[in-house]
């Protein structure tokens, strides 16, 4: 079954190999796709579990139903995990994007004081960030006797950012043509900056109305769509368990927590 699956999905994701590579994942696709599986059926056991348990002591569901709820979370579980290289992706893109322009701008400082273009690459790859790894594996691979041209090459085909892509590149033409980076850098970073101020713009006017939604959602609705049930239950005799009020509970903290994380991923982090 395992061999199926692999080939399936080899199929539909023949560039799997380069994104486990931009993800930093070190694994083979066989490992990944294997490791991805075992980590469903687990995930998947351990709720169905759970759901079994609760349902033996507090609601009585039919076994059919426990069979569709097998399958979505089984479903939902197996997404998840074989979306892991694309999140670490994007995460690695958001950190580059962080502090691409802090490090651009002392990239240039260095350039202008006549620091040869490898030592300011070792400088940049001692800070703590996604760029510094980057310019990290470009330092290692002229250490082992890689041109350092060919590094650069490797590095923006594999880094998910564009902007990160831009300096490579700029400094890759520097270093092929012989001609001054300063100017080139300047211009780029003045292009990233300007950018970054419309992304904070456009993060401004999109925040009130996610948070007047926020409040309809996660507040005012389950307030008074609770009030309104345990009013309505007591005249028509309905009866509300344990169970029922478990369950709301649960999905107003999931909405709350979507709304919360929404809000969160989509603030720009940018250090100007």
């Amino acid at each position: 079954m395992i061999g199926f699956f692999y080939r399936y999905t080899l199929k539909k994701m023949p560039h799997l190999k380069d994104l486990l590579s931009r993800a930093g994942i070190y694994k083979t696709p066989k490992q990944f796709i294997k490791e991805s599986l075992i980590s469903s059926m687990i995930v998947t056991t351990f709720l169905m579990g759970m759901i079994i348990v609760l349902s033996l002591n507090l609601i009585q569901i039919k076994f059919t139903i426990l069979l569709l709820i097998f399958l979505i979370i089984l479903t939902i579980s197996v997404w998840f995990f074989f979306s892991a290289p694309n999140v670490l992706i994007l995460k690695k893109r958001k950190e580059i994007e962080q502090n691409i322009i802090s490090i651009s701008r002392q990239i240039l400082i260095q350039v202008k004081s006549g620091v040869p273009v490898y030592e300011i690459m070792r400088y940049v790859s001692k800070q703590k960030n996604e760029v510094g790894k980057t310019f990290l594996e470009i330092t290692n691979k002229v250490s082992l006797g890689i041109d350092i041209e060919d590094a650069l090459i490797e590095s923006i085909d594999m880094t998910p950012s564009e902007n990160l892509q831009r300096l490579l590149d700029q400094i890759l033409n520097g270093l092929s043509s012989g001609s001054e980076l300063a100017p080139g850098l300047e211009n780029l970073i003045e292009q990233m900056t300007d950018s970054a101020i419309v992304d904070i713009q456009k993060y401004g006017k999109k925040l009130n109305p996610i948070a007047m939604f926020y409040m309809m959602i996660a507040v005012i609705v389950p307030t008074l769509g609770v009030t309104m049930l345990v009013v309505v239950s007591s005249f028509l005799s309905l009866n509300l368990n344990l169970g029922m009020l478990i369950l709301i509970t649960v999905f107003i903290t999931f909405v709350q927590f979507m709304f919360i994380n929404v809000i969160k991923k989509g603030r720009p982090n940018i250090n100007i």
